[in-house]
Protein backbone atom coordinates (compact mmCIF):
# COMPACT_ATOMS: atom_id res chain seq x y z
CA UNK A 1 0.00 0.00 0.00
CA UNK A 2 1.20 3.26 -0.85
CA UNK A 3 -0.22 6.18 1.79
CA UNK A 4 0.00 9.73 -0.55
CA UNK A 5 -0.71 13.01 1.45
CA UNK A 6 -3.20 13.83 -0.67
CA UNK A 7 -6.14 12.35 -3.12
CA UNK A 8 -4.60 15.00 -5.79
CA UNK A 9 -1.24 13.13 -5.11
CA UNK A 10 -2.97 10.17 -5.14
CA UNK A 11 -3.93 10.51 -8.75
CA UNK A 12 -0.45 11.76 -9.48
CA UNK A 13 0.83 8.57 -8.84
CA UNK A 14 -1.11 6.50 -10.28
CA UNK A 15 -0.91 8.31 -13.84
CA UNK A 16 3.08 7.83 -13.00
CA UNK A 17 2.45 4.29 -12.19
CA UNK A 18 0.10 3.76 -15.64
CA UNK A 19 2.88 5.60 -17.71
CA UNK A 20 5.13 3.21 -16.44
CA UNK A 21 3.04 0.50 -17.91
CA UNK A 22 2.57 -0.64 -13.84
CA UNK A 23 -1.00 -1.24 -14.73
CA UNK A 24 -2.17 -4.14 -11.22
CA UNK A 25 -2.33 -0.65 -8.90
CA UNK A 26 -5.58 1.14 -7.99
CA UNK A 27 -6.23 4.53 -5.81
CA UNK A 28 -9.07 3.67 -2.96
CA UNK A 29 -9.93 6.59 -1.33
CA UNK A 30 -13.12 8.73 0.00
CA UNK A 31 -13.03 10.77 -3.50
CA UNK A 32 -16.27 10.23 -5.58
CA UNK A 33 -16.07 12.10 -9.17
CA UNK A 34 -19.03 13.96 -9.37
CA UNK A 35 -19.48 17.23 -11.52
CA UNK A 36 -20.97 19.18 -8.83
CA UNK A 37 -17.23 19.00 -7.45
CA UNK A 38 -15.86 20.49 -10.16
CA UNK A 39 -18.63 22.81 -10.83
CA UNK A 40 -18.52 24.35 -7.21
CA UNK A 41 -14.15 24.45 -7.68
CA UNK A 42 -12.50 27.71 -8.51
CA UNK A 43 -10.92 27.30 -12.10
CA UNK A 44 -8.54 29.63 -13.80
CA UNK A 45 -10.12 29.24 -17.91
CA UNK A 46 -6.76 28.56 -18.46
CA UNK A 47 -5.79 25.49 -16.77
CA UNK A 48 -6.93 22.29 -15.23
CA UNK A 49 -8.02 22.40 -12.07
CA UNK A 50 -6.95 19.81 -9.26
CA UNK A 51 -10.45 18.64 -8.86
CA UNK A 52 -11.00 18.45 -12.51
CA UNK A 53 -7.50 16.60 -12.88
CA UNK A 54 -9.02 14.28 -9.76
CA UNK A 55 -12.37 13.82 -11.90
CA UNK A 56 -10.45 12.86 -15.10
CA UNK A 57 -8.23 10.53 -13.48
CA UNK A 58 -11.09 8.64 -11.28
CA UNK A 59 -13.19 8.43 -14.53
CA UNK A 60 -10.01 6.74 -16.84
CA UNK A 61 -9.29 4.58 -13.34
CA UNK A 62 -13.04 3.14 -13.50
CA UNK A 63 -13.56 2.91 -16.87
CA UNK A 64 -17.39 2.88 -16.74
CA UNK A 65 -17.65 1.25 -13.31
CA UNK A 66 -19.43 2.87 -10.47
CA UNK A 67 -17.31 3.30 -7.66
CA UNK A 68 -18.62 1.12 -4.62
CA UNK A 69 -18.04 -1.65 -7.68
CA UNK A 70 -14.90 -1.13 -8.83
CA UNK A 71 -13.45 -0.10 -5.13
CA UNK A 72 -14.95 -3.64 -4.20
CA UNK A 73 -13.57 -5.33 -6.67
CA UNK A 74 -9.94 -4.47 -6.37
CA UNK A 75 -10.25 -4.71 -2.73
CA UNK A 76 -10.84 -8.39 -3.50
CA UNK A 77 -8.25 -8.69 -5.62
CA UNK A 78 -5.81 -7.39 -3.32
CA UNK A 79 -6.48 -9.28 -0.44
CA UNK A 80 -7.57 -12.85 -2.73
CA UNK A 81 -5.38 -12.38 -5.46
CA UNK A 82 -2.05 -10.17 -5.13
CA UNK A 83 -0.37 -11.01 -8.44
CA UNK A 84 -3.34 -9.52 -10.21
CA UNK A 85 -3.70 -5.91 -7.89
CA UNK A 86 -0.87 -5.36 -6.52
CA UNK A 87 -0.59 -1.97 -4.78
CA UNK A 88 -3.63 0.34 -3.36
CA UNK A 89 -2.80 4.26 -3.37
CA UNK A 90 -4.58 5.72 -0.52
CA UNK A 91 -5.03 8.55 1.40
CA UNK A 92 -6.64 7.83 4.70
CA UNK A 93 -9.43 5.29 3.51
CA UNK A 94 -8.05 1.53 4.25
CA UNK A 95 -5.73 2.47 6.89
CA UNK A 96 -7.72 1.80 9.58
CA UNK A 97 -10.36 -1.56 9.69
CA UNK A 98 -8.93 -2.91 6.40
CA UNK A 99 -7.51 -6.47 7.02
CA UNK A 100 -5.75 -8.02 4.14
CA UNK A 101 -3.11 -10.61 5.38
CA UNK A 102 -0.90 -10.49 1.53
CA UNK A 103 -0.47 -6.85 2.58
CA UNK A 104 3.45 -6.55 2.97
CA UNK A 105 4.46 -3.36 1.92
CA UNK A 106 3.66 0.19 3.42
CA UNK A 107 5.06 3.49 1.72
CA UNK A 108 4.18 5.95 3.33
CA UNK A 109 4.85 9.45 1.88
CA UNK A 110 2.77 11.34 4.39
CA UNK A 111 3.10 13.34 7.78
CA UNK A 112 1.51 10.76 10.24
CA UNK A 113 1.53 10.69 14.25
CA UNK A 114 0.40 8.81 16.89
CA UNK A 115 -2.56 6.45 16.84
CA UNK A 116 -2.73 6.86 13.09
CA UNK A 117 0.36 5.88 12.25
CA UNK A 118 0.27 2.84 14.16
CA UNK A 119 -3.01 1.47 12.80
CA UNK A 120 -1.27 2.02 9.28
CA UNK A 121 1.88 -0.07 10.10
CA UNK A 122 -0.76 -2.89 11.67
CA UNK A 123 -1.55 -2.67 7.99
CA UNK A 124 1.18 -4.51 6.81
CA UNK A 125 2.17 -6.78 10.49
CA UNK A 126 -0.83 -9.75 9.73
CA UNK A 127 0.89 -12.92 9.17
CA UNK A 128 0.04 -14.54 5.85
CA UNK A 129 1.62 -18.56 5.83
CA UNK A 130 5.31 -19.54 5.71
CA UNK A 131 6.02 -17.13 3.31
CA UNK A 132 5.53 -13.49 5.53
CA UNK A 133 6.91 -13.25 9.12
CA UNK A 134 6.85 -9.84 9.01
CA UNK A 135 5.95 -7.03 6.82
CA UNK A 136 7.85 -3.76 5.68
CA UNK A 137 7.54 -0.19 6.39
CA UNK A 138 9.37 2.12 4.01
CA UNK A 139 9.56 5.58 5.13
CA UNK A 140 9.54 8.76 3.04
CA UNK A 141 8.84 11.26 5.43
CA UNK A 142 11.36 10.45 8.35
CA UNK A 143 8.56 9.78 11.10
CA UNK A 144 10.05 6.37 12.58
CA UNK A 145 12.52 9.02 15.20
CA UNK A 146 8.76 9.88 17.04
CA UNK A 147 7.82 5.96 16.73
CA UNK A 148 10.71 4.56 18.38
CA UNK A 149 10.53 6.99 21.30
CA UNK A 150 6.72 5.67 21.46
CA UNK A 151 7.52 2.32 21.54
CA UNK A 152 10.46 2.75 24.33
CA UNK A 153 8.52 4.43 26.77
CA UNK A 154 4.94 3.03 26.14
CA UNK A 155 3.40 6.73 27.23
CA UNK A 156 2.62 8.24 23.76
CA UNK A 157 -1.11 8.52 23.20
CA UNK A 158 -0.17 6.85 19.95
CA UNK A 159 0.41 3.60 22.35
CA UNK A 160 -3.75 4.22 23.93
CA UNK A 161 -5.69 0.62 23.91
CA UNK A 162 -2.60 -0.97 23.46
CA UNK A 163 -1.31 -3.58 26.01
CA UNK A 164 2.59 -3.48 26.88
CA UNK A 165 3.06 -7.13 24.91
CA UNK A 166 0.83 -6.08 21.52
CA UNK A 167 3.59 -3.24 21.09
CA UNK A 168 6.30 -4.98 22.30
CA UNK A 169 8.70 -5.74 19.15
CA UNK A 170 6.36 -3.75 16.33
CA UNK A 171 9.28 -2.36 14.66
CA UNK A 172 12.60 -4.36 14.29
CA UNK A 173 15.52 -3.93 12.54
CA UNK A 174 14.77 -6.40 9.35
CA UNK A 175 18.23 -6.88 8.77
CA UNK A 176 18.43 -8.38 12.24
CA UNK A 177 15.46 -9.78 11.73
CA UNK A 178 16.91 -11.94 8.27
CA UNK A 179 20.34 -12.67 9.76
CA UNK A 180 19.00 -13.97 12.57
CA UNK A 181 16.64 -15.94 10.61
CA UNK A 182 19.46 -17.29 8.10
CA UNK A 183 21.44 -18.69 10.88
CA UNK A 184 18.66 -20.30 12.56
CA UNK A 185 17.45 -21.76 9.57
CA UNK A 186 20.55 -23.24 8.14
CA UNK A 187 21.63 -24.88 11.16
CA UNK A 188 17.62 -26.65 11.11
CA UNK A 189 18.31 -27.44 7.09
CA UNK A 190 21.71 -28.94 7.91
CA UNK A 191 20.34 -30.96 10.48
CA UNK A 192 17.41 -32.12 7.96
CA UNK A 193 20.43 -33.09 5.57
CA UNK A 194 22.34 -35.09 7.72
CA UNK A 195 19.73 -37.57 8.40
CA UNK A 196 20.35 -38.53 4.46
CA UNK A 197 22.19 -42.10 4.31
CA UNK A 198 25.91 -41.80 2.85
CA UNK A 199 27.21 -41.31 0.50
CA UNK A 200 24.53 -39.00 0.07
CA UNK A 201 24.73 -39.27 -4.04
CA UNK A 202 21.09 -38.17 -5.51
CA UNK A 203 19.32 -41.35 -5.58
CA UNK A 204 20.10 -40.87 -1.81
CA UNK A 205 18.45 -37.96 -1.17
CA UNK A 206 15.23 -38.97 -3.97
CA UNK A 207 15.01 -42.20 -2.12
CA UNK A 208 14.94 -40.42 1.72
CA UNK A 209 12.48 -37.78 0.78
CA UNK A 210 10.68 -39.54 -1.98
CA UNK A 211 11.10 -43.79 -1.89
CA UNK A 212 8.79 -45.85 -3.59
CA UNK A 213 5.65 -44.03 -2.12
CA UNK A 214 6.06 -40.05 -2.46
CA UNK A 215 2.34 -39.88 -0.77
CA UNK A 216 3.21 -41.60 2.52
CA UNK A 217 2.71 -39.53 5.34
CA UNK A 218 6.75 -39.37 7.00
CA UNK A 219 8.00 -38.46 3.14
CA UNK A 220 5.27 -35.79 2.83
CA UNK A 221 6.27 -34.13 6.19
CA UNK A 222 9.93 -34.60 5.11
CA UNK A 223 9.36 -32.72 1.84
CA UNK A 224 7.57 -29.85 3.29
CA UNK A 225 10.01 -29.22 6.12
CA UNK A 226 12.82 -29.19 3.50
CA UNK A 227 10.77 -26.86 0.36
CA UNK A 228 9.69 -24.67 3.84
CA UNK A 229 13.47 -24.17 5.09
CA UNK A 230 15.33 -23.58 1.86
CA UNK A 231 12.44 -21.13 0.83
CA UNK A 232 13.13 -19.34 4.15
CA UNK A 233 16.94 -19.91 3.68
CA UNK A 234 17.20 -18.12 0.30
CA UNK A 235 14.38 -15.44 1.57
CA UNK A 236 16.49 -14.15 4.65
CA UNK A 237 19.47 -14.62 2.35
CA UNK A 238 18.48 -12.13 -0.23
CA UNK A 239 17.06 -9.76 3.16
CA UNK A 240 20.57 -9.05 4.21
CA UNK A 241 23.25 -10.31 1.94
CA UNK A 242 24.45 -6.81 1.21
CA UNK A 243 25.22 -6.26 4.97
CA UNK A 244 26.56 -9.29 5.88
CA UNK A 245 30.37 -8.18 5.53
CA UNK A 246 29.61 -4.71 6.60
CA UNK A 247 27.38 -4.79 10.14
CA UNK A 248 28.26 -8.24 10.93
CA UNK A 249 31.74 -9.90 10.32
CA UNK A 250 31.41 -11.80 7.95
CA UNK A 251 33.86 -11.91 5.20
CA UNK A 252 33.41 -11.94 1.76
CA UNK A 253 34.78 -15.23 1.56
CA UNK A 254 32.31 -16.45 3.89
CA UNK A 255 29.28 -14.84 1.83
CA UNK A 256 30.61 -16.62 -1.66
CA UNK A 257 30.55 -20.13 0.53
CA UNK A 258 27.06 -19.14 2.03
CA UNK A 259 25.30 -18.33 -1.66
CA UNK A 260 27.16 -21.74 -3.05
CA UNK A 261 25.45 -23.68 -0.45
CA UNK A 262 22.25 -22.20 -0.63
CA UNK A 263 22.27 -22.84 -4.04
CA UNK A 264 22.92 -26.19 -3.78
CA UNK A 265 20.29 -26.52 -1.40
CA UNK A 266 17.96 -25.19 -3.90
CA UNK A 267 18.95 -27.66 -6.32
CA UNK A 268 18.38 -30.26 -4.10
CA UNK A 269 14.98 -28.94 -3.69
CA UNK A 270 14.44 -28.62 -7.47
CA UNK A 271 15.39 -32.37 -7.70
CA UNK A 272 13.04 -33.93 -4.99
CA UNK A 273 10.04 -31.52 -6.47
CA UNK A 274 10.76 -33.13 -9.37
CA UNK A 275 10.84 -36.43 -8.60
CA UNK A 276 7.81 -36.36 -5.83
CA UNK A 277 5.51 -34.37 -8.45
CA UNK A 278 5.45 -31.79 -6.02
CA UNK A 279 6.06 -29.39 -8.51
CA UNK A 280 2.93 -29.58 -10.50
CA UNK A 281 0.91 -28.35 -7.15
CA UNK A 282 3.57 -25.84 -6.01
CA UNK A 283 4.00 -24.20 -9.68
CA UNK A 284 2.37 -21.44 -9.20
CA UNK A 285 4.01 -20.13 -5.80
CA UNK A 286 7.81 -20.20 -7.36
CA UNK A 287 7.66 -17.21 -9.54
CA UNK A 288 8.79 -14.78 -6.23
CA UNK A 289 11.36 -17.67 -5.12
CA UNK A 290 13.04 -17.44 -9.19
CA UNK A 291 13.20 -14.12 -8.71
CA UNK A 292 15.18 -14.46 -5.26
CA UNK A 293 17.54 -17.08 -6.82
CA UNK A 294 18.04 -15.45 -9.85
CA UNK A 295 18.82 -12.11 -8.47
CA UNK A 296 20.84 -13.04 -5.13
CA UNK A 297 21.50 -16.56 -5.35
CA UNK A 298 23.02 -17.82 -8.26
CA UNK A 299 26.41 -16.28 -10.10
CA UNK A 300 25.97 -18.24 -13.49
CA UNK A 301 23.83 -18.01 -15.89
CA UNK A 302 20.54 -19.70 -15.09
CA UNK A 303 19.33 -23.01 -16.69
CA UNK A 304 15.81 -23.21 -15.02
CA UNK A 305 14.05 -26.73 -14.67
CA UNK A 306 10.88 -24.63 -14.09
CA UNK A 307 10.96 -24.01 -17.85
CA UNK A 308 8.42 -26.71 -17.60
CA UNK A 309 6.15 -24.16 -17.72
CA UNK A 310 2.58 -25.81 -17.39
CA UNK A 311 4.45 -28.92 -18.87
CA UNK A 312 4.79 -32.21 -16.53
CA UNK A 313 7.83 -33.93 -16.97
CA UNK A 314 5.92 -36.58 -18.89
CA UNK A 315 4.58 -33.90 -21.15
CA UNK A 316 8.41 -32.87 -21.47
CA UNK A 317 9.14 -36.28 -23.02
CA UNK A 318 6.95 -35.71 -25.84
CA UNK A 319 8.15 -31.94 -27.26
CA UNK A 320 11.22 -33.24 -29.31
CA UNK A 321 9.89 -35.32 -32.18
CA UNK A 322 13.16 -34.46 -33.64
CA UNK A 323 15.27 -34.40 -30.47
CA UNK A 324 16.88 -37.36 -28.93
CA UNK A 325 15.44 -38.54 -25.74
CA UNK A 326 18.52 -37.94 -23.94
CA UNK A 327 18.18 -34.16 -25.22
CA UNK A 328 15.04 -33.86 -23.56
CA UNK A 329 15.79 -34.28 -20.41
CA UNK A 330 19.47 -33.27 -20.27
CA UNK A 331 18.38 -30.40 -18.27
CA UNK A 332 16.91 -32.37 -15.09
CA UNK A 333 18.94 -32.52 -12.10
CA UNK A 334 20.80 -35.20 -10.99
CA UNK A 335 23.03 -38.11 -12.33
CA UNK A 336 21.55 -40.37 -14.96
CA UNK A 337 20.58 -42.58 -12.62
CA UNK A 338 18.34 -39.55 -10.47
CA UNK A 339 16.82 -38.42 -13.61
CA UNK A 340 15.53 -42.60 -14.84
CA UNK A 341 14.04 -42.05 -10.68
CA UNK A 342 12.68 -38.64 -11.48
CA UNK A 343 11.12 -39.79 -14.48
CA UNK A 344 9.65 -43.30 -13.29
CA UNK A 345 8.15 -41.40 -10.49
CA UNK A 346 6.20 -39.17 -13.11
CA UNK A 347 5.45 -42.29 -15.14
CA UNK A 348 3.82 -43.57 -12.24
CA UNK A 349 2.08 -40.81 -11.10
CA UNK A 350 0.18 -39.69 -14.41
CA UNK A 351 -0.71 -43.57 -14.51
CA UNK A 352 -2.81 -43.65 -10.71
CA UNK A 353 -3.98 -39.83 -11.68
CA UNK A 354 -5.78 -41.65 -14.46
CA UNK A 355 -6.31 -44.85 -13.37
CA UNK A 356 -9.93 -44.62 -12.15
CA UNK A 357 -11.06 -43.42 -15.63
CA UNK A 358 -9.85 -46.68 -17.70
CA UNK A 359 -8.04 -48.87 -15.15
CA UNK A 360 -7.66 -52.33 -17.76
CA UNK A 361 -6.00 -49.78 -20.26
CA UNK A 362 -3.86 -48.01 -17.12
CA UNK A 363 -3.26 -51.27 -15.47
CA UNK A 364 -1.65 -52.39 -18.46
CA UNK A 365 0.77 -49.84 -18.79
CA UNK A 366 1.43 -49.96 -15.07
CA UNK A 367 2.97 -53.19 -15.64
CA UNK A 368 4.84 -52.18 -18.22
CA UNK A 369 6.34 -49.84 -16.60
CA UNK A 370 7.02 -52.04 -13.99
CA UNK A 371 8.88 -54.13 -16.51
CA UNK A 372 11.11 -50.78 -17.68
CA UNK A 373 11.82 -50.41 -14.15
CA UNK A 374 13.03 -53.92 -13.07
CA UNK A 375 15.28 -53.99 -16.39
CA UNK A 376 16.91 -50.19 -15.78
CA UNK A 377 17.96 -51.48 -12.02
CA UNK A 378 19.09 -54.66 -12.91
CA UNK A 379 21.31 -53.21 -16.19
CA UNK A 380 19.62 -55.53 -18.61
CA UNK A 381 18.92 -51.90 -21.15
CA UNK A 382 21.32 -48.91 -22.00
CA UNK A 383 20.20 -45.17 -20.77
CA UNK A 384 19.44 -44.54 -24.58
CA UNK A 385 17.23 -47.39 -24.34
CA UNK A 386 15.46 -46.58 -21.22
CA UNK A 387 14.74 -42.88 -22.30
CA UNK A 388 13.56 -44.32 -25.56
CA UNK A 389 10.85 -46.74 -24.54
CA UNK A 390 9.79 -44.51 -21.87
CA UNK A 391 9.02 -42.27 -24.06
CA UNK A 392 7.02 -44.45 -26.00
CA UNK A 393 5.70 -44.99 -22.48
CA UNK A 394 4.53 -41.75 -21.90
CA UNK A 395 3.15 -41.60 -25.68
CA UNK A 396 0.63 -44.47 -24.46
CA UNK A 397 -0.49 -42.55 -21.30
CA UNK A 398 -1.67 -39.08 -22.40
CA UNK A 399 -2.55 -40.17 -26.10
CA UNK A 400 -4.07 -43.63 -25.59
CA UNK A 401 -6.53 -42.60 -29.15
CA UNK A 402 -3.17 -42.78 -30.96
CA UNK A 403 -1.38 -45.79 -29.31
CA UNK A 404 -4.02 -48.14 -28.09
CA UNK A 405 -4.90 -50.21 -31.15
CA UNK A 406 -8.54 -49.14 -31.08
CA UNK A 407 -10.85 -48.79 -33.99
CA UNK A 408 -11.99 -46.20 -35.58
CA UNK A 409 -15.18 -45.95 -33.89
CA UNK A 410 -13.89 -45.98 -30.16
CA UNK A 411 -10.35 -44.54 -30.31
CA UNK A 412 -11.51 -40.90 -30.03
CA UNK A 413 -13.97 -40.93 -27.11
CA UNK A 414 -12.24 -41.94 -23.55
CA UNK A 415 -15.96 -43.21 -22.26
CA UNK A 416 -15.91 -45.61 -25.10
CA UNK A 417 -12.46 -46.72 -24.67
CA UNK A 418 -12.83 -47.73 -20.99
CA UNK A 419 -15.99 -49.84 -22.02
CA UNK A 420 -14.14 -51.08 -24.82
CA UNK A 421 -11.28 -52.18 -23.19
CA UNK A 422 -13.54 -53.64 -20.00
CA UNK A 423 -16.04 -55.44 -22.37
CA UNK A 424 -13.35 -57.94 -24.25
CA UNK A 425 -12.85 -55.02 -26.45
CA UNK A 426 -16.69 -56.06 -28.22
CA UNK A 427 -17.18 -53.06 -30.70
CA UNK A 428 -20.90 -53.78 -31.10
CA UNK A 429 -21.45 -54.26 -27.53
CA UNK A 430 -19.21 -51.11 -26.75
CA UNK A 431 -21.22 -48.77 -29.17
CA UNK A 432 -24.47 -50.16 -27.56
CA UNK A 433 -23.63 -49.26 -24.00
CA UNK A 434 -22.48 -46.26 -24.80
CA UNK A 435 -25.83 -45.00 -26.64
CA UNK A 436 -27.60 -46.07 -23.93
CA UNK A 437 -26.10 -44.25 -21.68
CA UNK A 438 -26.05 -41.18 -22.83
CA UNK A 439 -29.56 -41.56 -24.12
CA UNK A 440 -30.55 -41.93 -20.06
CA UNK A 441 -28.50 -39.06 -18.47
CA UNK A 442 -30.39 -36.59 -17.17
CA UNK A 443 -29.01 -33.31 -15.71
CA UNK A 444 -27.34 -33.97 -12.28
CA UNK A 445 -27.57 -37.80 -12.43
CA UNK A 446 -24.57 -37.96 -10.26
CA UNK A 447 -26.21 -37.14 -7.24
CA UNK A 448 -29.79 -38.41 -7.79
CA UNK A 449 -30.44 -41.77 -7.05
CA UNK A 450 -33.38 -41.86 -8.79
CA UNK A 451 -31.35 -40.72 -12.38
CA UNK A 452 -28.88 -43.11 -11.34
CA UNK A 453 -31.42 -46.35 -11.49
CA UNK A 454 -32.76 -45.36 -15.24
CA UNK A 455 -28.90 -45.46 -16.12
CA UNK A 456 -28.55 -49.10 -14.36
CA UNK A 457 -31.56 -50.00 -16.10
CA UNK A 458 -30.75 -49.13 -19.74
CA UNK A 459 -27.59 -50.61 -19.34
CA UNK A 460 -29.08 -53.96 -17.69
CA UNK A 461 -31.64 -54.29 -20.66
CA UNK A 462 -28.61 -53.67 -23.58
CA UNK A 463 -26.94 -56.46 -21.42
CA UNK A 464 -29.83 -58.69 -21.98
CA UNK A 465 -29.99 -58.28 -25.77
CA UNK A 466 -26.13 -59.05 -26.22
CA UNK A 467 -27.10 -62.23 -24.67
CA UNK A 468 -25.74 -61.95 -20.49
CA UNK A 469 -27.93 -64.30 -18.56
CA UNK A 470 -29.75 -62.48 -16.04
CA UNK A 471 -27.37 -63.05 -13.05
CA UNK A 472 -24.19 -61.84 -15.13
CA UNK A 473 -25.82 -58.87 -16.38
CA UNK A 474 -26.81 -57.58 -12.87
CA UNK A 475 -23.21 -58.15 -11.73
CA UNK A 476 -22.02 -56.55 -14.81
CA UNK A 477 -24.46 -53.81 -14.74
CA UNK A 478 -22.94 -52.47 -11.48
CA UNK A 479 -19.47 -52.55 -12.92
CA UNK A 480 -20.51 -51.17 -16.07
CA UNK A 481 -22.03 -48.04 -14.17
CA UNK A 482 -18.80 -47.73 -11.95
CA UNK A 483 -17.41 -46.99 -14.79
CA UNK A 484 -19.43 -44.38 -16.26
CA UNK A 485 -19.43 -42.42 -12.95
CA UNK A 486 -15.70 -41.49 -13.69
CA UNK A 487 -16.42 -40.46 -17.11
CA UNK A 488 -16.29 -36.62 -17.80
CA UNK A 489 -18.17 -37.37 -20.84
CA UNK A 490 -21.05 -38.25 -19.56
CA UNK A 491 -20.98 -35.27 -16.60
CA UNK A 492 -24.53 -33.77 -17.33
Amino acid sequence: MLVAGSIYEACKYWEIFMGMSFTKCAIVTSYEPTTQSVRTATTDLTQESEEEYKKKIYERMLGGKKLTEFEKEVKEQFKDAPAQMKLLIVVDKLLTGFDAPSATYLYIDKSMRDHDLFQAICRVNRPDGEDKDYGYIVDYMDLFRNVQLAVADYTSEALDGYDKEDVEGLIKNRYDEAKSELEGTLTSLEALIENVPSPQADTDFIEYFCGDDSENDEKTARRDTLYALTASLSRSFANCCDRLVSDYGYSEDDVNYLRSEISGYNKIKEMIKLASCDYIDLKPYEVDMRYILDTYIRAEDTRVVSELGNMSIVELLLQGKTTTPVDLVKDLPGTDEAKAEMIDNNLQHEIVKKMSSNSVYYGKLSEMLKKIIMQRKVEAMSYEEYLRQVVELAEAILHPEENGNYPDEIKDSAARRALYDYLGEDVGLTIDVDDAIRISIQPDWKKNFQKQQRIRLAIYKKLLLHKFAEDKATEETNNVFDIAQRQEEYDA
